[in-house]
């Protein structure tokens, strides 16, 4: 019998956003907890030269140890900057030969079209996926979904998965995962004052759609329910997003533990390094961003996805205009052309993909086998279908989300 509660939950957010583990045993709590006895006044009282000096020197500790010199090292290349950062250090480390950068979305999207100009800076072999050539299949994605440790957006998992299976357990897959995270990315502008803000803020921030949420279902309240002992020297809001949103959604869907995976932002020395600077200079990434200059300044003179193109560095108002500008391009792109895509998508754009014949397909036969189930007494699963194949709602992600569902229940 599925719980209703976590059918909910799933519909929200497109996985569970309820703790698994014991906050203090993550390895990014337990760094914390042994270094609380630095005091705030020596944390406030640092030299950001000397920072990011340090900084290189433990990333390059860190590459030394982790790298697998004999082996072929995957890449997965984005528009972003830990992948980046990646790709730089191994290049320092002389592996130009044996990088494989791969590159996996939708052409004319910020990741697919700054990811080629990096791996041509960087000399690398490149391979591009166009991931609206890719057909999804129930048995594809149902081999994934039970594969998984936990319920996800399975289509985003899916993708992942297929570049692990392109290259194998012999080939080294280097991920960013925690990488913004750890560098401040989860911080917030102002912290939450008490447990109850940051639930409230968390489900803000992190919510697919409500439009399929239970009217039964009060869903602070159970987040608050499970929230088990936390950590005194991170804020609230960063707990939750390295307890939740990291472990039950971020990693199950880039990092496929049966393979040869490096996570160089999870070493420890490196989070000992970044978790213990001073808040400020972890809010807004500034430390980060300045030893990423320091430390790959040619692969970092391009632009990133955050900047909507725009190097790393650029001020607010430069990046502004250019998001003005690109989504004035997208409405224009809409209005002229049969397909339009808006630049700063993941994957593919979830929002159209039912208008695919595959997608189609796919979501016709698992909605029709989740109302067979009579699990989601709320909804009304062929009327939205209706609904939207008459074009009186857009409901893609939430016909995707259902889909989802069932197949993470099949599976």
């Amino acid at each position: 019998m599925i719980d209703d509660n976590l059918v909910g939950l799933f519909l929200t957010f497109g996985y569970i956003p309820l703790p698994t583990v014991d906050f203090r045993d993550l390895p990014v709590f337990r760094v914390t907890e042994c270094n609380n006895s630095i005091t705030q006044e020596h944390r406030e009282h640092v030299d950001v030269r000397e920072k990011v000096v340090e900084g290189c020197m433990v990333l390059d500790s860190v590459f030394q140890k982790m790298v697998q010199p004999e082996k072929i090292q995957v890449v997965p290349l984005s528009g972003g900057k830990d992948s980046r950062l990646i790709l730089g250090a191994l290049l320092k480390l002389g592996l130009r030969k044996n990088i494989v950068a791969i590159t996996f979305g939708t052409p004319g999207t910020l990741d697919y079209e700054i990811a080629k100009q990096v791996a041509k800076l960087a000399d690398v072999r490149h391979v591009c996926i166009d991931l609206e050539k890719i057909l999804v299949s129930e048995e594809a994605l149902l081999k994934t979904a039970s594969s998984d440790e936990h319920w996800t957006w399975l289509f985003d998992s899916y993708y992942n998965e297929m570049i692990y299976d392109r290259f194998g357990r012999d080939a080294v897959i280097w991920s960013g995962f925690l990488g913004d995270t750890v560098a401040g990315g989860a911080l917030l502008a102002n912290d939450s004052a008490n447990l109850e803000e940051a639930v409230d803020r968390f489900i803000d921030r992190n919510a697919l759609t409500f439009r399929l949420s239970s009217p039964d279902i009060v869903t602070k309240e159970l987040i608050l329910k499970e929230i088990p002992n936390r950590n005194a020297s991170l804020s609230i809001d960063e707990q939750l997003n390295f307890g939740i949103r990291q472990e039950n959604y971020i990693r199950p869907t880039v990092v496929k533990r049966r393979y040869n995976v490096c996570l160089p932002f999870e070493e420890h020395e490196w989070l000992t390094f970044m978790l213990n600077c001073p808040q400020q200079l972890r809010r807004n990434m500034s430390l980060y961003k300045a030893i990423l200059i320091k430390y790959c300044p040619d692969l970092f003179s391009l632009g990133i996805k955050d900047n909507y193109g725009l190097p790393l560095l650029s001020s607010k108002a430069r990046v502004s205009l250019r998001k003005a500008h690109m989504r004035q391009g997208y409405l224009w792109d809409r209005l002229t052309r049969q397909t339009a895509h808006k630049p700063s998508i993941n994957y593919i754009d979830f929002a159209t993909a039912v208008e695919r014949e595959d997608y189609n397909v796919l979501v016709q036969s698992s909605l029709n086998d989740l109302n067979k189930r009579d699990v989601i007494d709320w909804l009304d699963i062929p009327s939205l279908h209706d609904e939207y194949l008459h074009g009186r709602r857009s409901l893609g992600m939430e016909l995707l989300l259902l889909t989802a569902l069932e197949l993470n229940k099949s599976g």
